[in-house]
């Protein structure tokens, strides 16, 4: 039984892509439009008023109509379309759970992200006046792709069919990871023609394999190029943390904290898109992959600006060193002199001798 002389609410925790609740043959909450494209609401928890005057004293019956897509034809789970247990109770309690929801969800999610794309793009600033800083660049345009390709977790109404949206994103992702690939191998010192081939044929490659395999088959073909580029990855954290152990021992635990923080949240996600464990209530990789990145970013800022500031007093350290030197060389050199003449003398000094010892 409910009260009617106190204002309830319906919690929708999840429902992927659109609601719509009726209460006794009412509507009381739209989803939206009901044909693609639909609202994406997947990560956005929903929180609806049921009205007194709806509410009966027996005999409520309270329908909904979720609207998404099928797991085929998605590339993420995540943007599959389901629905969440439910919660009925009073509103203002709702109402704080709804609220803490969508900060986790996604407030959080584009706070950080917001941060990283601010940090790759003083990376991008930085790499372009210094010119030679290929690590620089390639972490700073990372990082903006990265915070671009967070916009499909927070944006709701997206003005294109989902087929489209979701061919978009993955074709962004490979340039990302491409990316990542090539600042894990700059940043350790080494430059491989025929991985920044592989990686350039990669980012034509995987379009093609989508648009051949269709919007039927989407997440199937995903699925697999997950464990692709994951692969990938893997591996180029490792060339990195062996090549830095070899040449720069000072930055391979710091680095190796790092990348293996980040295997950790791919592996969770990746047996998440694989269905061995179940959706988590908060985002997992938009929230803390960003993060790391973010905690190496500023460690790599620093460092450079160190570097940078460092110059002027080691130019002032090599001028005095320089002068030392002159000196010396020079005072070598009047010694070498004096004691050329001196040889000069004394030779001279036997030849007279000499001459005046035969004329006698």
């Amino acid at each position: 039984s409910l009260d009617r002389n106190e204002l309830l609410g319906l919690y929708v925790h999840r429902a992927c892509s659109a609601l719509d609740v009726y209460l006794n043959g009412r509507r009381i909450h739209s989803g939206g439009r009901p044909t693609d494209p639909l609202a994406r609401d997947c990560h956005y928890p929903q929180l609806v008023s049921l009205p007194g005057g709806l509410v009966l004293s027996q005999g409520n019956v309270l329908d909904l109509h979720v609207r998404g897509h099928s797991l085929p034809h998605v590339a993420s789970r995540d943007r599959a379309g389901g629905l969440s247990e439910l919660r009925i109770g009073a509103y203002d309690e709702l109402a704080a759970r709804h609220a803490e929801s969508v900060f986790w969800n996604v407030t959080l999610v584009k706070i950080v992200n917001l941060a990283l794309a601010t940090l790759g793009a003083v990376m991008v600033l930085l790499a372009w006046r210094q010119r030679r800083d290929a690590p620089l660049g390639y972490y700073g345009l990372m990082a903006l792709g990265l915070a671009l390709l967070s916009a499909r977790h927070w944006w709701r109404a997206v003005p294109l069919d989902n087929a489209t949206v979701e061919f978009l994103f993955c074709l962004a992702f490979t340039p990302v990871l491409a990316l990542a690939v090539q600042f894990l191998l700059s940043y350790a010192g080494v430059r491989s023609r025929v991985i920044e081939a592989a990686m350039l044929a990669q980012c034509v490659v995987m379009p093609m394999s989508l648009l051949m395999a269709g919007p039927s088959r989407l997440f199937a073909m995903t699925s697999a190029w997950y464990v692709v580029l994951a692969l990938e990855t893997t591996g180029a954290m490792l060339l990195h943390l062996r090549i830095s152990w070899r040449d720069r021992r000072s930055d391979f635990w710091p680095m190796a904290l790092a990348l293996a923080a980040t295997s950790a949240v791919m592996l969770h996600e990746l047996a998440v898109q694989r269905g061995w464990l179940p959706l988590p209530e908060a985002p997992r990789l938009q929230v803390f992959l960003p993060l790391i990145l973010l905690a190496f970013g500023l460690r790599l800022l620093l460092q450079r600006v160190g570097n940078a500031a460092a110059v002027p007093d080691m130019r002032y350290v090599i001028d005095a060193r320089v002068r030392e030197l002159t000196a010396e060389i020079e005072r070598t050199h009047a010694q070498q002199a004096d004691a050329r003449i001196e040889q000069v003398t004394e030779k001279e000094r036997k030849r007279i001798a000499a001459d005046l010892h035969d004329d006698l």
